[in-house]
């Protein structure tokens, strides 16, 4: 059980819950950091679909990929860059 006591949590520490199975820490990386990562895609990408599927594809590699990808990077720039791929 966890108990909230008011402080956000760092990327960091949400990055390492992630990697041990913890979806929570999952959703609150993904809604700290999706708009600002799909904005991106948009002004990148030629559609509205596109820029949508390349956002869940960034996400989706943060959770799944290997878990050197995240060490010694913050989690907003795995997901600023992905969209650049």
């Amino acid at each position: 059980m966890r108990i909230d006591c008011g402080e956000e949590e760092t990327d960091e520490r949400l990055v390492q819950r992630m990697r041990r199975g913890d979806g929570l820490a999952f959703g609150t990386l993904t809604t700290r950091y999706w708009h600002i990562v799909h904005r991106i895609c948009s002004n990148l990408l030629s559609s509205a679909a596109e820029a949508g599927e390349m956002t869940e594809k960034i996400f989706v590699e943060a959770a799944c990929g290997p878990a050197s990808v995240l060490s010694g990077s913050s989690f907003s720039a795995l997901t600023s860059t992905g969209c650049q791929k």
